[in-house]
């Protein structure tokens, strides 16, 4: 789990690769377009005969899972998400509104990509109903920065590019280590 996303609900339930065994009988995979995104724990060959099932909202997705659930319409997986809760007749406390709203709120940038839209903030608002508080949430998942991180910055930002109006820089696993962070804090 992300550091900055560790106060969420949960979060401190959730197991890495080595603590999943093979008492499974179906993968459900969140936004990632590609099986690549997956990372190695999802091992095609060994995995082959669980049922994937890919809920995403990226128009590139390649469905690649048995089932694929793609909707680019929508700004985030998190929103779909909350139809889902709400066709299954699933209750939305606290807790769950939470974790979905932090969802919308960075793949939207806290609604402030162009993929946002009237459907995007009536998501919100449900979850915000239900006890999801936004401005904790914004506080907390987009406006704090941890002190390795910054370290990171002074290790990458001196390698900075721009090429055809993007800046772009390329972040090392060394530099990550130095900066005590691993390759999953940075995004």
């Amino acid at each position: 789990t992300p550091a900055e996303l560790k106060f969420l609900p949960g979060a401190a339930d959730i197991v890495g690769p080595k603590q999943i065994t093979d008492a499974y009988d179906l993968i459900i995979c969140l936004d990632a377009s590609s099986v690549d995104r997956m990372g190695h724990i999802y091992q095609s060959e060994a995995h082959a005969h669980i049922p994937l099932f890919v809920i995403d909202h990226h128009i590139t997705n390649t469905r690649f899972g048995h089932i694929n659930w793609v909707a680019p319409d929508c700004a985030a997986t998190c929103q779909m998400l909350v139809y889902l809760v709400d066709s299954l007749g699933l209750p939305l406390d606290e807790t769950l509104a939470t974790c979905l709203l932090t969802g919308l709120v960075t793949d939207t940038l806290c609604f402030r990509t162009s993929n946002t839209n009237a459907r995007v903030m009536e998501a919100a608002m449900r979850l915000m109903s239900a006890g999801a508080n936004l401005s904790d949430i914004t506080a907390r998942a987009l406006n704090r920065r941890s002190y390795n991180l910054f370290k990171l910055w002074g290790l990458v930002l001196p390698t900075v590019q721009l090429d055809e109006g993007v800046i772009w820089v390329h972040v090392r696993r060394a530099q990550t280590k130095a900066a005590g962070m691993t390759t999953g804090d940075v995004q």
